[in-house]
């Protein structure tokens, strides 16, 4: 069955396996040379955000209040988890 597979399967499991992955650790690793780890770190929890706007851009998913309250407070804790530093 495998090699019964549709070139948007194929397309789907490339672009997942690969271009996902090359453009993920080039952008983490540009944010580690202008921040600290611990501080780079913190914005993994922003997964289910960027997932759930991609659900509603590309699959056109509805934003329900539970979305939107969990957004809002993964927002608030990076807020606090790297507080703006102000500059003299």
């Amino acid at each position: 069955q495998v090699f019964n597979m549709h070139f948007a399967s194929i397309f789907a499991i490339f672009y997942l396996g690969f271009l996902s992955i090359l453009w993920g650790y080039t952008v983490w690793y540009r944010a580690l040379e202008q921040k600290k780890a611990s501080s780079t770190a913190a914005f993994i929890y922003l997964n289910p955000i960027v997932g759930s706007a991609s659900g509603v851009v590309f699959l056109g998913e509805r934003l329900n209040t539970i979305m939107i309250i969990g957004g809002l407070t993964i927002i608030l804790g990076l807020i606090f988890a790297n507080p703006l530093k102000m500059e003299d």
